[in-house]
Order: C-alpha cells, then structure tokens, then sequence
C-alpha cells in the first residue's frame, strides 16, 4: 500500500513574474545596457529577499524554445534562489505550446524533489488567468489544488 503524502508549502510570499524579463536582468540580448542597470540599481531581490517566498514563474506570449527556457532556468539557479525558496508556482504556457518541454526542464534543472512546485497554473499571459498577490503570505496545498492567501503584510 502506497502512503499517499499532501505536499503543503507556506511561504513569507510570493515573488516573481516573466521568466523572459526575468531572464532579462542578466542578459543584454534586447537592450545593451540591461545588465548593468539591473545591476546598479539591484533590480533582482538578494538571497536574503528571496528567503521563504514562493517563486512565481510564467512565461510570456513569445513561446521560448525550450534551450531558451533551459538557459533562463539555469541563470535562476546560479543566483541560488532555489535553495532558499519554500516552493515554486508556474503558470500554464500560451496555447500549451512547450508544455511538456518546459515542466521536464524545471524538474531537471531545480533538481530538488523536495522543493514543492505547482505547473500549469492559470496565470500569467496565457487564458484563463488570475491575479496573484505580490509579498502576501500563501499556503499552497499541491494535492488540494488550492493556493490560500492568508493576508496582508502590515507588519
């Protein structure tokens, strides 16, 4: 008999957004200066930021080729976010274009089965979609299929 086990995940909040702009932070293919902005200014949120959020990812209508999408991963990994984060949330790819690609190179690339992630959520750019709070604590019960958000941050 097989032990069935819910997977919870509760996160200081969710942080996030376009993997491709995200991606954009570290990579001068559309504007030469990007880096370097990014950099001054510390656009991307440090270690310690990203310390119990939830990671949010979703891709963008331009349907990245999947060693696209694996090269984005990988520069996320570098920044070792993956091993601060409680959980990742994906959003469901434009017209389910990559679907299989994008959830295998996730997998591949977190390497880390007890970092909880939930694909093929209904947010971002693809339809349906729904708003997903930025820095509101949230439970992500993976086997419920429910993301509850538990309030505000007016600490």
């Amino acid at each position: 008999m097989t032990k069935k086990v819910a997977i919870i995940c509760l996160s200081r909040g969710i942080l996030g957004g376009c993997i491709e702009s995200i991606y954009d932070m570290f990579d001068n293919s559309r504007y030469p200066d990007t880096v370097d902005l990014c950099t001054k200014y510390q656009l991307f949120p440090s270690l310690e930021e990203w310390k119990g959020k939830i990671l949010l990812l979703e891709s963008s209508e331009e349907k990245t080729p999947p060693a696209l999408y694996k090269k984005m991963l990988i520069k996320l990994k570098e920044t070792g976010i993956f091993s601060v984060i409680s959980g990742i949330i994906v959003g469901k790819p434009m017209d389910e274009v990559y679907y299989d690609d994008y959830k295998q190179l996730l997998c591949e690339v977190v390497a880390d089965s007890s970092l909880p992630i939930v694909y093929n959520v209904n947010i971002g750019h693809a339809s349906p979609k729904c708003i997903i709070p930025f820095g509101v604590d949230a439970l992500v019960d993976c086997e419920g299929q429910r993301i509850s958000f538990l309030g505000g941050n007016d600490k």
